[in-house]
């Protein structure tokens, strides 16, 4: 697991010390608090419902649908007329779905993009068209090569703007303008959570199993830290305060781990 969040940080210039860890779903938070050790991250923020976090995203997202056409062609030679038939079909697949969700048109937005790669490469990048559905002529194609070449500048650290590239597919995505976001309600304060009993538990540093704190998430309140070793149990999900480790809620109910000061 930390291998590939090192593949999606380190490897593309960034460090993971800059950058939160967010955990979610059912086992997320277990692993959690190891990871952000291992990795030097500044913290992990476990949120209030780890466990339905994706089905919280899926509620309060705008709707999309998005169509894909695989085409390839060389950069170079594209023709403009094939590329916009191409875009057309994708927009009718689009609009049909549109019309079976009742989305209007004054909340649509329309985005365009290609999946283009230099000639050789096995793998592609997504580089934006121009939005909306305007006209597509030879220099909007001249426009797209060049923003590849800024694209895998800005992901590899290097691009080759004399090498010739190719375009492999072309996507479509109908999506809703953004809607007003959820007012998430903040904690109430209350009496502090005890621990409500205790459970064995193995911890590397201790090679061995010890008796670990147990706590109930929904009697948490504002402001409470934990040290770890702890756990935190609820409905949907299981969070590990691992040694050498602090826990805060913070107003939004989430927990916010941190590694404690040697």
């Amino acid at each position: 697991m930390a291998d590939q969040l090192r593949l999606v940080s380190v490897y593309k210039g960034y460090h993971p010390r800059d950058f939160s860890l967010v955990a979610f779903g059912g086992a997320g938070p277990v692993a959690a608090g190891r990871l952000m050790e291992i990795l030097g991250m500044k913290e992990v923020i476990v949120p209030i419902t780890p466990g339905v976090l994706s089905a919280f995203g899926l509620l309060v997202a705008p709707i999309e649908h998005e169509e894909v056409a695989s085409f390839a062609a060389k950069a170079d030679d594209a023709d403009p007329k094939e590329l916009i038939k191409v875009f057309e079909e994708l927009y009718k697949r689009c609009e049909s779905k549109r019309r079976g969700v009742g989305i209007s048109e004054t909340e649509l937005r329309v985005h365009r993009s290609t999946e283009m790669r230099y000639i050789g490469q096995s793998y592609e990048l997504e580089v934006p068209f121009p939005e909306g559905t305007g006209e597509i002529t030879k220099d909007v194609i001249k426009d797209v090569v060049k923003r590849f070449h800024g694209v895998h500048e800005s992901i590899y650290q290097h691009c080759a703007p004399d090498s010739p590239l190719e375009f492999i597919a072309f996507r479509t995505v109908f999506s809703q303008k953004p809607q007003p976001m959820p007012t998430l309600r903040e904690l109430k304060d209350r009496s502090a959570a005890v621990c409500k009993g205790q459970r064995k538990a193995y911890f590397d540093e201790y090679r061995e199993f010890v008796d670990t704190p147990l706590y109930e998430w929904v009697a948490l309140v504002l402001g409470q830290k934990l040290e770890g070793p702890a756990i935190v149990e609820q409905a949907d999900s299981t969070t590990v305060i691992y040694p050498n480790q602090l826990a805060e809620v913070d107003k939004w109910g989430n927990l916010v781990l941190t590694m404690r000061s040697k």
